[in-house]
């Protein structure tokens, strides 16, 4: 019984550093990021190239590739579309999470971004999308009154009138079914449905990750 508790206690400490490691080297890249902007000479750089286009004056590092000023906000440097500066706000937690990339823990965005007058996905302006009645979906799918998106860019032909998200990547709308934004052919969507772990199914066939298990 004390082994069993000293085997428990270890793997529950264990546990707990690598979440305090993972945490650590999060905010380190993070603070890497923030970085990235900074102003010299008058001037405000982005990864030492200038941003000509920036003012020095009121200039503002958000943090995670973000920034603005009084006339345009930036992600990655560059400048985002549409978006006002006088009510962009950052929200860390609530967009951003860490990811596996080559050098280590990373931020990304996650999925879309809502503003006031405009729709971002990945930092970038999502064109043709109404902010007004855009709703996120999940899965990097959204729709707004008359068109569906995924990973911001239009899917011809679906209905955003029905469409909506079933999970494992999948989504469908009254006609047709969708696996990460392509269409599964010959799926019925009014039997459609999702069983798990990349599988679906209708009524006459059985799919994985999208494509038609033959008989």
């Amino acid at each position: 019984m004390k082994m069993s508790k000293s085997i428990s206690f270890n793997s529950a400490f264990r546990l707990l550093a690598l979440v305090l490691f993972v945490t650590l080297t999060v905010q380190v890249k993070a603070q890497r990021r923030s970085a990235d902007y900074q102003v010299a000479g008058g001037v405000v750089l982005y990864c030492g190239t200038p941003l000509s286009m920036a003012d020095v004056y009121s200039f503002v590092n958000l943090g995670h590739g973000y920034a603005k000023d009084a006339y345009h906000v930036y992600y990655l440097g560059d400048v985002l579309r549409y978006v006002d500066p006088r009510t962009f706000r950052l929200k860390r937690d609530d967009y951003h999470r860490p990811y596996d990339g080559d050098d280590g823990f990373m931020y990304r965005t996650r999925g879309y971004m809502i503003m006031s007058h405009a729709v971002l996905f990945n930092g970038k302006n999502v064109e043709g999308a109404s902010a007004r009645s855009f709703q996120d979906l999940g899965g990097y799918y959204g729709k707004d009154t008359f068109n569906v998106f995924f990973m911001g860019r239009k899917l011809s032909g679906a209905s955003g009138n029905s469409f909506r998200y079933l999970g494992d990547g999948y989504a469908k709308d009254s006609f047709d079914v969708y696996f990460m934004g392509r269409k599964v052919n010959g799926a019925s969507a009014s039997s459609f449905q999702v069983v798990g772990d990349g599988y679906a199914e209708d009524t006459f066939n059985t799919y994985y990750q999208g494509q038609k298990i033959a008989d």
